[in-house]
C-alpha cells in the first residue's frame, strides 16, 4: 500500500470506514467499506474511464444506504489509489470484468447487489451478463449505451485502452436475457449522456424499472439524495 493509500484508509477508519487493498491480475486495487447490516451488499461501480471513485461521494446517500448493509466502492486499476499499469498491462472490458469479480470473491460476497454510474453501468452490464449468478438487483444509473457508440455523449474523459477495447462489443444481445431485478435511473437534464439511452436500455431489459430524476443532470445521487435514497430502497426491498 501507498503512504497515501495507507494514510486514507487510517483516516477512513476513523470514520467508520474500513479501507484495504487486495492483488488481481498483476495489480492492486484498493477498495473501502461502508456500513455491515445483514442486507445484500451493494457494491457500486464508478464512471470514466479513468476517474477514481472520489467524485461519488458528494453527500451522505451512501452512508445512508450503508445502514442497512455494506456498501462498497473501489478505485478500477490504474486509477485512484489503484496501482498504476505497467507497460504493455492489459486495461480492456475483460479485466474490467474479472477485477470486479476479484473484488466480489475477496470479500467473500455470494451474491450482490451492483450500481454502476457512467461508464460504470456500461461495466455492471457486461459484468452481469458474465457473470448473472452472483447479481441479485441490478442498478444502472446514467450509463453509456450497451453498444458504446450508440451511446449519445455531449462531453467526457476516457481512458483510451479501456474505450478503444469497448468498440469490439455489443451488450444488446446480452440485455434481453437479464432476470434480476434492474433499475435504469437517468436525470431528466443529463448532458453527459442523454436520457434517451436509459430509455433504450430500459426498454431492452424485460421487467426493467426505469427511474427518472426530474431536478437532475449526470449526479442525481449528489442533485435529488432524498428522492435517489427512496427509489433505490424501494426498489432493493423487492
Amino acid at each position: 500500500m501507498s503512504v497515501r493509500a495507507a494514510a486514507l484508509a487510517v483516516l477512513l477508519v476513523g470514520s467508520g470506514v474500513r479501507a484495504a487493498t487486495f492483488e488481481t491480475g498483476g495489480v492492486t486495487i484498493w477498495y473501502e467499506v461502508r456500513g455491515s447490516g445483514a442486507g445484500t451488499p451493494l457494491i457500486v461501480a464508478n464512471g470514466g474511464p479513468g476517474f477514481d471513485h472520489s467524485y461519488l461521494l458528494c453527500g451522505d446517500v451512501w452512508d445512508t444506504l450503508a445502514k442497512g448493509r455494506k456498501v462498497v466502492f473501489y478505485d478500477q486499476r490504474g486509477n485512484g489509489l489503484s496501482s498504476e499499469l505497467k507497460d504493455g498491462q492489459p486495461c480492456g472490458l475483460a479485466e474490467q470484468i474479472d477485477d470486479l469479480d476479484a473484488l466480489r470473491a475477496h470479500l467473500g460476497f455470494e451474491k450482490l447487489d451492483l450500481l454502476g454510474h457512467s461508464w460504470g453501468g456500461y461495466l455492471v452490464m457486461a459484468y452481469a451478463a458474465r457473470h448473472p449468478e452472483r447479481v441479485a438487483h441490478l442498478m444502472i444509473v446514467d450509463s453509456a449505451a450497451p453498444k458504446i457508440q450508440d451511446t449519445v455523449v455531449y462531453r467526457q474523459n476516457v481512458n483510451k485502452a479501456v474505450w478503444g477495447d469497448l468498440q469490439r462489443f455489443d451488450l444488446n444481445p446480452e440485455l434481453a436475457k437479464f432476470a434480476f431485478p434492474t433499475l435504469v435511473v437517468t436525470g431528466r437534464y443529463d448532458f453527459n449522456v442523454a436520457p434517451s439511452v436509459a430509455w433504450a436500455i430500459h426498454g431492452a431489459i424485460p421487467r426493467s424499472e426505469l427511474a427518472v430524476f426530474e431536478k437532475s443532470g449526470h449526479l442525481p445521487f449528489c442533485e435529488e439524495p432524498a428522492a435517489f435514497v427512496s427509489r433505490v430502497e424501494t426498489f432493493l426491498a423487492k
